[in-house]
């Protein structure tokens, strides 16, 4: 290597592949990302609800249990019905309802935005006292619809 020169770059992304987060808050971190991805590919048909079953096959061997870690994605609500199909080589299909309801908002407030109390639960966004007559006051609020159909808001002021 000569004087001044070098070989390879100082600032590089290789350490991110061996020294993965190793506090609480990091781990945390880095699994909810790959739970965002998880999801976006699984509900990337635009259904709504993705039901993964890991693993979605293999041997059972006699007398034997296997756990079956069954995982249910969603970007909606509500009631959904289906069945699960049991395929085993020799012998009829089998098959399982299953139910699931998932209750909930597909709306949300995006976290960081000008003007916002996020040490209040819920949040709130204060608007200043104004005296009668002046100059209105404006404040814009950003709602996000994480759903796949169109929502229908209606707002509501409390004192």
């Amino acid at each position: 290597m000569r004087q001044g020169k070098r070989d390879r770059a100082i600032l590089t992304a290789d350490h991110e592949e061996t020294n993965k987060f190793s506090s609480a808050t990091g781990e945390s971190h880095t699994q909810t990302k790959r739970l965002e991805k998880e999801s976006g590919y699984y509900l990337a048909n635009n259904k709504g609800i993705a039901i993964v079953f890991t693993p979605h096959m293999g041997d059972l061997p006699p007398h034997a249990e296997v756990p079956i870690t069954l995982t249910v994605y969603n970007n909606i609500c509500g009631r959904f019905e289906d069945q699960i199909i049991a395929d085993i080589k020799g012998l009829q299909q089998r098959t399982f309802p299953i139910n699931i309801a998932i209750k909930g908002s597909p709306v949300e407030i995006p976290l960081s935005q000008v003007g916002m109390n996020y040490n209040t639960a819920p949040p709130t966004m204060p608007i200043p006292t104004t005296v009668a007559n002046t100059a209105k006051v404006a404040k814009t609020l950003k709602v996000r619809n994480t759903g796949i159909r169109a929502v229908e808001l209606n707002w509501q002021i409390y004192d």
